[in-house]
């Protein structure tokens, strides 16, 4: 690695951080011509999804993730909510929560 003047590092070679971040997005270092333009193609759908969804409202944002109690939080409010508007019953309930707790203890 060597430095530029403003104190970024960059390679010696100038293709190396594309090829770095090419190799990353594909899985592998030298792959075939047709799975080049696949994943070319998905990258491309993706941020065309991304563009159609600001367009309608829904920008796109990356969830930032949750710690594993505050994740446990979330559901069991949800649950309640769904209980004090009958939208589940006792029983429902009941298998829901030993669902999460059987799920927090595996973890």
């Amino acid at each position: 690695m060597t430095e530029t003047r403003g104190d970024m590092a960059v390679t010696n070679n100038p293709t190396g951080g594309w090829n770095n971040r090419f190799a990353q997005l594909v899985g592998q270092r030298h792959p075939a011509t047709w799975k080049l333009i696949r994943k070319i193609k998905n990258e491309v759908a993706a941020d065309l999804g991304k563009l159609d969804l600001n367009d309608v409202g829904e920008p796109f944002n990356k969830s930032k993730k949750l710690g594993l109690t505050q994740t446990t939080e979330k559901r069991l409010k949800e649950l309640c909510t769904l209980i004090q508007n009958d939208e589940i019953n006792i029983e429902g309930f009941l298998k829901a929560i030993a669902h999460n707790f059987r799920k927090r203890c595996n973890d």
